[in-house]
């Protein structure tokens, strides 16, 4: 922060001030001063403030009214927007209130959005502890190490323009309600429509409460899950879930009312209350997921300390399993290389059986005959054992880390892949005595034929 710490004495007869100012008139101790803050001159002022300050209260608190009024956009800090009061305070013209962010630099305790007299300067009013992109809307401390004050509420100008406007339609709805009753006799179906203009009513105010607390749910739920802002959503939602209880009683005794109402009516007032049925459902369930945040968090830190361990076993392991790996597979290629030869002689062996032989080379024949089968048994014999050899050194990898495992399937594949070849060049050879036989007879067949044509 800059400069020295500096109480109320150092700044007038500004006795609001002094209420809401830390102990002693410090933030925090003194820094180094902000980064990155700009002060923007822009050529024409803006039409309209950035940021609306305002108080729900029906009393007028000292505290408070410092902060109430209009902010316009003055630069950055932080990595956020800071904004300036646009209205002087009576009296206190010479002070002016700057709502601003400030990171983690000097600790988790001094982070958060600030109400200041200046840009990370020791005179502080108010607090948030949310780390959001914009002022969050509620949830302030007053004095900034007090409790919050549900009453202080940041909005945006276009939003506050939008709440006010159906305020005002509200309004306008009950006193044109109330002329209607006025001017006309009172029935039954005016009380009823009053009564449900007021249960609707109050159904949008439990709408944006509800909604503010599961914004500051969600914002805590992000990131680190910083207990304080855990803590802080708790706190909100807690409150929520008792409001929204005794709306929830008010629906029931106006159910009970509505009995004599007309069926439209009824229906109305039936959403109405689904509507706030649901809010209290949403906020029940953010509420178990804050309150649960501490031990996802736990089980999230334990479940990476044991992926990052199982890493660095499976990273040790892979060497092993590599060197493994590479002294199984010569053996292996050497039983494929083996039944590819075999699978070689076999064709070679069989070689004098493809010509066409008279009776005179019979012998010659049935000795090759002999040859090949005999060839055709080593060749099965060859290829048996490297299929067995090659199953069991994938069942032995199927105890290496993923990597080393990978590697070894796709080996081991190529090698099954040859193997099979193998036995599809080796299947023709294994009836070569059955194929001579049938040659033979059908050539003296084709001979006996012939003879008989010949004599025809």
């Amino acid at each position: 922060m800059k400069g020295a710490a500096k109480g109320a004495a150092g700044k007038g007869a500004w006795k609001g001030a002094v209420a809401l100012q830390a102990p002693g008139g410090v933030k925090r101790p003194a820094t180094a001063p902000a980064q990155g803050i700009g002060h923007p001159k822009m050529a024409k002022a803006e039409a309209e403030p950035a940021i609306i300050v305002f108080s729900t209260a029906e009393k007028d608190e000292i505290g408070i009214r410092t902060l109430v009024g209009e902010y316009k956009e003055e630069g950055a800090n932080h990595g956020r927007k800071f904004y300036k009061k646009t209205q002087k305070i009576p009296g206190h013209e010479d002070i002016n209130v700057y709502l601003y962010f400030w990171d983690e630099r000097d600790g988790p305790a001094f982070s958060g959005w600030w109400f200041g007299n200046q840009v990370g300067g020791a005179q502080v009013w108010s607090r948030n502890r949310q780390a959001t992109q914009v002022p969050p809307k509620m949830g302030w401390t007053i004095p900034w190490d007090g409790e919050v004050k549900r009453e202080l509420v940041v909005m945006g100008y276009r939003e506050k323009q939008m709440v006010d406007r159906k305020e005002a339609e509200m309004r306008q709805l009950q006193r044109r309600k109330e002329e209607d009753h006025t001017a006309e006799a009172p029935d039954a179906n005016t009380n009823w429509d009053d009564r449900l203009g007021q249960a609707a009513e109050r159904a949008a105010i439990a709408q944006i409460d509800a909604n503010e607390a599961l914004d500051i749910a969600k914002v805590a739920l992000e990131g680190d899950l910083d207990e304080d802002a855990v803590a802080s959503g708790v706190e909100q939602l807690n409150a929520q879930n008792l409001a929204l209880a005794e709306t929830q009683r008010f629906f029931a005794q106006e159910g009970l009312a509505f009995a004599k109402a007309d069926p439209q009516q009824k229906a109305e007032l039936t959403s109405l209350g689904q509507r706030v049925r649901k809010l209290q459902q949403q906020v029940k369930e953010e509420l178990g997921k804050l309150r649960n945040a501490k031990q996802t968090k736990v089980k999230m830190q334990h479940d990476e300390e044991k992926r990052a361990e199982q890493e660095s076993r499976e990273q040790e392991m892979e060497g092993q399993h590599s060197k493994q790996l590479e002294e199984m597979m010569p053996a292996a290629m050497e039983k494929v290389d083996v039944a590819e030869d075999e699978v070689e002689k076999v064709a070679i062996a069989a070689a004098p059986l493809q010509i066409d032989s008279a009776d005179d080379l019979r012998p010659v024949m049935l000795q090759a005959i002999k040859e090949t089968e005999q060839r055709v048994r080593a060749a099965q014999q060859a290829i048996g054992e490297g299929r067995r050899f090659i199953t069991g050194k994938i069942s032995q990898a199927q105890r290496f880390v993923p990597s080393a495992k990978r590697a070894a399937a796709e080996e081991f594949s190529a090698l099954q892949a040859k193997l099979n070849a193998a036995q599809e060049k080796l299947n023709p050879y294994k009836t070569v005595r059955q194929d001579y036989e049938q040659r033979s007879q059908a050539k003296k067949l084709m001979e006996e034929l012939s003879e008989k044509l010949a004599g025809a």
